[in-house]
């Protein structure tokens, strides 16, 4: 599966990640993201993980991350 080429990619990041059905198609969720350090305060940074995920997997995805205290990323192909 290609999603989990780019989930494989991310966990090297340091983030842990789960591909996750959600009706007819699968996102790559993490529980954390894997620079959350810098993402709250730089919400282009999951623009960036949104192109190395589309780029790595050869699938167009869009980024639905939550930025919130504890940063989680989640990509949903488009």
């Amino acid at each position: 599966d290609r999603l989990a080429v780019a989930a494989r990619v991310l966990e090297d990041l340091g983030g842990s990640v789960r591909l996750e059905t959600r009706g007819r198609t699968t996102a790559l969720t993490a529980a954390g993201c894997p620079l959350a350090d810098v993402v709250v305060d730089h919400p282009e940074v999951c623009r960036a993980l949104e192109a190395l995920v589309s780029e790595v997997s050869g699938i167009p995805v869009r980024e639905h991350c939550d930025r919130g205290p504890r940063p989680r990323c989640s990509f949903v192909p488009e």
